[in-house]
């Protein structure tokens, strides 16, 4: 008897300790997409690089550029502030600085010439969309009356006050009616869609201009070197540029520059993060109001680092998923579950 108690009392002990060393079921965890609203913003391309500060004008009088030396002050010849020291023939600079400057011009021309064309087609385009809205609602009215006198011919039919004719004519104004409504719809859609394109291109136009005015600017009042320097198997172009007046500048001062290449404003803007790549084109995944998702094609424009402007196939205030490109993934290495305790036996 007393053998049976002990081999109860030990089979308790392992069953017991079985349940109580035995893994336990992980919930997992289902971690929610992240959502992007889309917004408007701007997207830039610069260009960076480092370089150093150094005084426009030093002790050491040298000219900055060659040329013809049409005049200098003899050496040991005292001067004044602002006294000119050397003079060179300005002929070649003369006339490189009147080619910038008309070429200048004519990117200002151009700039001018391509607003006034937008503004003139935009403002034919708006005309048209007002016709097309007022020719809608004169369609709208129609087909009320039209539909007033098919229901007023009706009753008097069935009371045998009009004729079948009468009443196959107002059924026919009715369905001629509905057709121009509809042809008048299409008409609105039309040229609400035409001068949406008209604007876009209006904008994308003006922006190629104004990136050909800053670089004319440029041309006029900054200094580039015609030729790179290849250093580490880079090309590198230096690049002088004037600064504003700051008692805290030190000649030979490092100094790390920015240069805005392209840039595009009031645009929709999305993470690069948000956009997938195929053969068809690119696409994002938009979040709809009941939870689901769809897969909308889009057009993109202007991207740096992070993000993508996009031209077509959003709006503002979309909500598109991100994707996890990046994120960290789960530890491969799993932990053993531990063994059970062995049981004993009974001794003997």
């Amino acid at each position: 008897m007393r053998r049976w108690f002990l081999l109860l009392v030990l089979l308790g002990l392992g069953v017991g300790g079985y349940f109580l060393l035995r893994p336990k079921r992980v919930a997992q965890v289902v971690e929610a997409p992240e959502v992007y609203t889309v917004v408007r913003g701007e997207v830039r391309v610069t260009v960076s690089g480092s370089g150093s500060l150094a005084p426009w004008q030093t002790l050491d009088v040298r000219p900055e550029v060659q040329g013809l030396l049409r005049s200098v002050v003899e050496e040991g010849t005292w001067v004044e502030k602002g006294q000119v020291l050397a003079e060179l023939d300005p002929t070649s600079f003369r006339q490189a600085l009147e080619e910038a400057q008309a070429d200048l011009a004519k990117v200002e021309a151009a700039l001018a010439n391509t607003r006034a064309q937008g503004e003139s087609a935009l403002a034919s385009l708006k005309a048209s969309l007002k016709s097309a809205e007022v020719a809608y609602a004169n369609a709208q009215a129609s087909l009320s009356t039209a539909q007033r006198n098919l229901e007023a011919t009706r009753l008097l039919y069935q009371a045998g006050g009009a004729s079948q004719q009468a009443l196959l004519e107002a059924e026919a104004a009715y369905a001629s009616a509905r057709r121009s409504l509809e042809n008048a719809e299409v008409s609105v859609r039309a040229q609400q869609e035409a001068l949406a394109l008209r604007e876009a291109q209006l904008r994308e136009d003006l922006r190629i201009q104004e990136a050909a005015l800053v670089q004319a600017r440029l041309a006029v009042a900054e200094s580039i070197s015609p030729q790179g320097e290849t250093v580490n198997n880079i090309p590198v172009f230096k690049v002088a540029v004037s600064l504003a007046p700051d008692p805290r500048f030190r000649s030979g001062m490092s100094a790390d520059g920015e240069i805005v290449v392209r840039e595009a404003k009031d645009v929709l803007v999305i993470p690069k993060r948000a956009v997938e790549r195929g053969q068809g084109g690119a696409y994002v995944t938009r979040l709809l109001p009941d939870g689901s998702t769809e897969r909308v094609p889009v057009t993109l424009g202007l991207e740096d680092n992070t993000r993508v402007a996009v031209l077509e196939g959003l709006k503002e205030g979309d909500q598109v998923i991100l994707s996890r490109r990046g994120a960290t993934g789960s530890n491969s290495q799993q932990q053993r579950p531990p063994e059970p305790l062995p049981l004993m036996g009974p001794g003997r």
